[in-house]
């Protein structure tokens, strides 16, 4: 699956569905990935169910799913919008190192792992050169993520 160029905006920019339960997680995720002119979170999803609802609705660029989440979690949105080919590429965010779960999420659909620790500023992102620094990191890794997809 490759990422749908005629989904971007006229800026060029990644048009992105966070999916996490925690306010602030989002919150700090889509503050970084804003200051990027690349990226454009075009909406937000606290659990599995609105993601499953949203996601084919909205139809993003890149979604970047938190798995574990109260009730379903980021897996079981892999597995049912897969199952109905609607899984955009996807970027899984953990905030473990659990190397089944992760291989789990990809086998599921996912193409890649990131952890909430190196996109969140609530991890050690107190001033403005680190919030930066973090901000260009997270967009190019997005940046590299579409370019891969787009290949297929």
């Amino acid at each position: 699956m490759s990422i749908n160029k005629t989904n971007f905006d006229a800026n060029n920019r990644i048009r992105v569905c966070l999916v996490d339960d925690q306010t602030l997680v989002r919150a700090g995720i889509r503050s970084l990935l804003e200051l990027s002119d690349s990226v454009e979170v075009i909406a937000e999803a606290i659990d599995a169910d609105s993601a499953i609802a949203l996601i084919p609705t909205i139809k993003p660029d890149v979604v970047l799913l938190d798995m574990q989440m109260p009730g379903k979690l980021g897996l079981e949105v892999l597995r049912e919008l897969g199952a109905r080919q609607q899984l955009p590429p996807t970027v899984i965010l953990t905030t473990f190192d659990d190397d089944q779960y992760v291989l789990a999420g990809i086998q599921a659909g996912a193409r890649e792992q990131i952890s909430e620790r190196d996109v969140s500023p609530k991890h050690g992102c107190a001033d403005d050169q680190r919030r930066d620094g973090v901000a260009e990191d997270a967009a190019a890794q997005l940046n590299g993520f579409a370019d891969r997809a787009d290949r297929g």
